[in-house]
């Protein structure tokens, strides 16, 4: 079912609140038992919130992946019978921190943020675990959640995603990968760094810009001065769709992957100009964030053990696209 989400003049604001007796519960999943830290782990100060209000606040746009993470919010909303609210601040980290003084400023029962830049969030994440709310860092921040205090991070391992995909270039017999990131962002760094370390041939890393033509023109530049490139790795679906558009200018037989799904980018795997994407399932991360702040906050339930909860990374390719495809027209991938 697609949950409406209400507008705001400057972000996507929703507030949920529908009784059901049914409560859902998730439970938590590791890592192969290891602690990224290495340390002992340590118990979760378990402090109850008041159950009935939760904050989702994020850097995030609206879209396609961030509507689609919404809707995760928004649906585990419904089905725990809470409200929730939702912000995005599309990137602006300064908007950020404050959404997320301001929730604890209204007692919010508890907050998940992504934290795309740890030095510009640090001050509100300190807001929340003074005010000793659940606390659960969501879709970037994996290796500051701990620092910053939160009980886990929920999302995708970047450098574990670039590690699949060096994997299945290999698999497809690619020598020579283009990793093309679209951004100066340690997520799509993280991506390009798992990439080089699992694929057993040539990397190339390069930015390619933030504007689509550019990517298109920077990426066909690189292909045309390095024949030997036979594959690209897109760091985020829409610099992967692009760089359909930038083999053919260039006239480049090179396979191509990438990380995301938009219905362009779909497309392009149903026709075979993409071999394949890894999707990092945001419907997942949005509804575990509302999950397990209302279990922490209602039955002291606590999940990670100092570990995080990865998402994903889920392979699609010509195998599995079509299903996929109906259920990105559900909104939930």
């Amino acid at each position: 079912m697609r949950v409406p989400l209400a507008d705001s003049e400057d972000m996507k604001t929703f507030v949920v609140g529908v009784v059901l007796v049914a409560v859902v519960v998730a439970s938590g999943c590791s890592r192969g038992g290891e602690l990224a830290s290495g340390d002992p782990v340590a118990g979760v100060d378990l402090v109850p919130g008041p159950v009935g209000s939760f904050d989702v606040i994020t850097h995030g746009d609206d879209g396609p992946f961030w509507s689609v993470f919404q809707q995760g919010v928004a649906q585990a909303g419904i089905d725990l019978g809470t409200t929730v609210r939702y912000q995005g601040a599309a990137g602006d980290l300064v908007a950020q921190a404050e959404m997320v003084l301001a929730a604890v400023e209204q007692g919010s029962g508890g907050v998940a943020m992504s934290v795309p830049d740890p030095a510009a969030l640090e001050e509100a994440a300190g807001a929340v675990t003074t005010a000793r709310l659940p606390f659960y860092v969501v879709n970037v921040g994996e290796d500051e959640a701990d620092d910053l205090g939160a009980v886990t991070y929920i999302g995708p391992s970047d450098y574990e995603t670039g590690q699949a995909a060096g994997a299945r270039f290999d698999g497809l017999g690619a020598t020579s990968v283009l990793c093309a990131r679209q951004d100066e962002n340690v997520d799509f760094d993280q991506r390009c760094q798992g990439l080089e370390a699992s694929f057993s041939g040539t990397v190339i890393s390069e930015f390619v810009g933030s504007d689509p033509a550019e990517q298109e023109r920077i990426m066909s530049t690189i292909m045309g001065s390095n024949p030997e490139i036979d594959a690209v790795f897109g760091t985020d679906a829409g610099v992967t769709a692009r760089a359909v558009v930038a083999a053919r200018s260039a006239d480049a037989d090179v396979m191509i992957g990438g990380v995301g799904l938009s219905d362009e980018l779909v497309a392009a795997v149903e026709v075979g100009d993409v071999a394949f994407t890894l999707d990092s399932d945001p419907y997942l991360q949005g509804y575990l964030a509302v999950v397990l702040m209302f279990q922490q906050a209602g039955n002291l339930s606590a999940v990670g053990a100092g570990l995080p909860v990865i998402t994903g990374p889920g392979l699609v390719t010509a195998e599995n696209v079509e299903q996929v495809a109906a259920l990105m027209a559900d909104g939930t991938r």
